[in-house]
């Protein structure tokens, strides 16, 4: 995609702004310009690092127990692992490789440097990583140190989130770059086949006063209420799914439970600032399974296994994987919206409705 191209090959040359990490060490590695099959070789290598590195925490538990395997079933199944396929390339998945990272480390207070300071690196390389990932690391960082109100439970936690939360703010309200004709031109200038995306370029200089401003048009229209119902309903049944499984492994630890689904669903806080609702809904399609995983790493698999009784069906669990593949359906129309295959039609019906389409479309000879 040029969205992912555009973002790899920014960098600090108009000040210490967001988005620039990865641009900038990539110029350190391979010197501009860049081919765009370079820059997708890049993309498709970080997608595959973070496939190994999860293949590689979850193979054990997921070969030992029936119910962590139908949750990587459920995942591989699902809109949020398409949605990830879909946008190979784009700055959160080297933020995922750095959760990854963070989960395959051991437990203990010793290694809360380290894990403070990839999480840092996630927000550097995009800020948004704060919201998808971060709260990941700090979960798995806090659940390992052990009791939850514990002083190393606290200490895990609130050392992750912290720097990270601090560096966030400071790159969501920094702007650089604003003379958009000669920062258009610089980076043009890195690249020798492909055309950068100045919708890319425009972020470096927005803050949150004007993501907010922006976002408030849209969600005032209403149309885009009727799509985040829409999302919601592809993405819950795998993740209430997973966290029915994440409540039997947290042994009915309601602080714990409760600190699971925030860090599920912290990336729906994107869409106060952000307008890719289905890239930032279905993460939690992800999010949940790693959790899942963190959790059977640092607690091991409960007595009689991870499915609760109540899911023991396979019936129901077929049932589920058929919905999971029948909805994760990737259309190529270069609408974010339409990654549902049902979306299309319900657009449709809201433009008739609204008189903006005739109902019945009759087509030239």
């Amino acid at each position: 995609m040029l969205w992912a191209t555009s973002q790899m090959v920014l960098d600090y040359h108009f000040g210490f702004g967001k988005r620039g990490l990865v641009g900038t060490v990539l110029g350190w590695v391979a010197p501009p310009p860049y081919h765009y099959v370079t820059l997708a070789r890049i993309g498709f290598i970080a997608f595959g690092i973070w496939l190994a590195l999860l293949t590689a925490a979850g193979w054990r538990t997921v070969r030992a127990d029936p119910g962590m395997a139908a949750a990587a079933m459920f995942l591989f199944l699902s809109a949020g692992f398409a949605s990830l396929v879909c946008d190979a390339g784009y700055l959160e998945h080297f933020g995922l490789v750095l959760a990854l990272l963070c989960l395959l480390l051991p437990a203990g207070l010793a290694w809360l440097p380290l894990r403070a300071a990839l999480a840092i690196v996630a927000v550097l390389a995009h800020e948004a990583n704060f919201l998808m990932f971060v709260p990941l690391i700090a979960f798995d960082a806090w659940f390992a140190a052990g009791a939850p109100f514990a002083w190393r439970g606290l200490t895990a936690g609130a050392g992750v989130l912290l720097p990270a939360g601090a560096a966030t703010f400071y790159l969501g309200n920094i702007r650089t770059a604003c003379d958009h004709a000669r920062a258009m031109a610089y980076f043009q200038s890195k690249v020798r086949d492909f055309p950068i995306r100045q919708d890319s370029v425009d972020t470096l200089c927005r803050d949150g006063a004007w993501n907010l401003h922006f976002l408030q048009s849209v969600w005032h229209s209403g149309v885009w209420s009727v799509y985040m119902g829409l999302a919601l309903v592809v993405v819950l049944p795998s993740t209430i799914f997973d966290l029915c499984v994440i409540a039997r492994m947290a042994r009915g630890r309601v602080v714990v439970i409760l600190a699971a689904v925030s860090a599920t669903i912290s990336p729906l806080a994107l869409l106060l600032l952000g307008a890719d609702l289905v890239r930032f809904v279905t993460l939690m399609q992800v999010n949940s399974a790693l959790i899942l995983l963190s959790l059977s790493r640092r607690a091991g698999l409960p007595p009689g296994g991870a499915l609760p009784a109540a899911l023991r069906n396979p019936v129901w669990l077929g049932a589920l994987a058929a919905y999971e593949i029948g909805t994760a359906l990737v259309l190529t129309d270069a609408s974010p919206m339409m990654k549902f295959p049902f979306v299309p039609l319900v657009q449709r019906l809201l433009d008739v409705l609204r008189g903006n389409a005739s109902f019945v479309v009759i087509p030239p000879f």
